[in-house]
């Protein structure tokens, strides 16, 4: 997927340290490649081991495996991002799973807890860890959250 929304060139280029979850595919491999156009430092985490390492190869980033739904994988996939550039200014939580399809009067209740695990959990243990590792280095940045629940 090739991005096709580039910043000015007389705009300032990006100086820019992120961190993406659920950066193998979709919106997060086009968020990646946007911001690595234009000069951020972008660390990829996800589960899709071969889609990740390879994005992480064409932008010259990083990859990292991460289970979101884990907040032990959260907050350890946080430490190698700091430790590439020493620092995080943005941190984008991606990941995310789609709901089961059909009536919630069929609604299996493990795929829910799932479901929410991803979503709820996942983006919870993003922000804890990384608002941490930004308040611990003093340099602040910013936090976004991107998903749809759909029950």
């Amino acid at each position: 997927m090739e991005s096709h929304i580039h910043m000015h060139d007389d705009v300032q280029r990006l100086s820019a340290d992120r961190f993406i979850t659920g950066g193998a595919r979709g919106i997060g491999v086009a968020t990646a490649k946007l911001f690595a156009e234009n000069g951020a430092n972008d660390v990829t985490a996800d589960i899709l081991d071969n889609m990740g390492s390879s994005l992480a190869e064409s932008i010259v980033g990083r990859y990292i495996r991460c289970d979101v739904a884990n907040e032990a994988d959260a907050e350890s996939a946080i430490n190698p991002a700091l430790a590439w550039k020493g620092k995080l200014d943005i941190m984008f939580n991606n990941a995310g799973i789609a709901g089961p399809d059909g009536s919630i009067t069929n609604l299996d209740m493990e795929q829910a807890k799932h479901l929410f695990s991803v979503n709820v959990n996942g983006n919870l243990h993003g922000i804890k860890h990384a608002a941490r590792a930004m308040t611990e280095s003093r340099n602040g940045g910013s936090i976004y959250a991107q998903q749809a629940l759909q029950l």
